[in-house]
């Protein structure tokens, strides 16, 4: 049965809210909260004691 459920596939209001959700909500959700958090942690070669931050002020 399912093997052949895309040739009684219609767009309803239900798959149409469906399809905006999954594929134009979420994603641009997920973009945003990337975008947002991009650059802002510096991992590279940090000690203990050391922020994470990239945007720290450096100690000498």
């Amino acid at each position: 049965m399912r093997e052949s459920a895309y040739l009684n596939f219609r767009w309803t209001r239900r798959t149409t809210r469906t399809a905006i959700y999954g594929f134009i909500i979420v994603p641009a959700l997920l973009y945003y909260i990337t975008d947002l958090t991009n650059q802002r942690w510096n991992w590279n070669g940090k000690r203990k004691g050391q922020s994470l931050s990239a945007k720290a002020e450096s100690s000498p």
